[in-house]
């Protein structure tokens, strides 16, 4: 999993030029804190209360969920179109 965050990152980035690649990265981290204590919160009282097949089946809904919704998400290249409008400028001149 520690593969994918620097991908993230960068597509975050790219999604959400021209505001600051701190300021979307940080807004990442926090959604991953909080959603992180939800779902250790929420697993602890699933296996308190059931068995931990339903605690895995939990995680793997909500893994399959996110897989899914990661897939409609609009590959809005924003930073990569604005180096080329600025490098075609350059060039022009």
């Amino acid at each position: 999993m520690t593969g994918y965050l620097p991908l993230g990152f960068e597509f975050a980035a790219e999604l959400t030029h021209p505001e600051s690649e701190g300021t979307s990265s940080g807004l990442l981290n926090v959604a991953a804190q909080v959603f992180g204590l939800i779902f250790t919160t929420a697993q602890g009282q699933i296996l308190e209360r059931f068995s931990v097949r339903a605690g895995n089946l939990f995680l793997c809904s909500f893994l399959l969920a996110g897989a899914i919704i990661t897939g409609f998400i609009k590959a809005d290249l924003r930073r990569q179109r604005a180096n080329q409008e600025a490098m075609h400028l350059v060039s022009i001149w």
